[in-house]
C-alpha cells in the first residue's frame, strides 16, 4: 500500500470518529463506514499482490 493511501484512510477514520464523537452519526453508522473502508483497502492491497503474480 503506498504511503498517501494509508494517510488518507487513517485521516477517514479519524474524521468518522470525530463526527460520532460529536454526535452526528450513530455507533452502528460509524462502525459500518470503517470496516467498509478497512475492507476496500485490503481489497486493494490483495489485487496489487495479484497482479504482480
Amino acid at each position: 500500500m503506498e504511503h498517501y493511501q494509508a494517510k488518507g484512510v487513517i485521516f477517514m477514520i479519524v474524521a468518522v470518529l470525530f463526527c460520532y464523537s460529536i454526535g452526528m452519526i450513530e455507533q452502528d453508522t460509524a462502525l459500518l463506514i470503517i470496516i467498509v473502508m478497512l475492507l476496500g483497502n485490503i481489497l486493494n492491497v490483495l489485487c496489487k499482490i495479484l497482479n504482480k503474480l
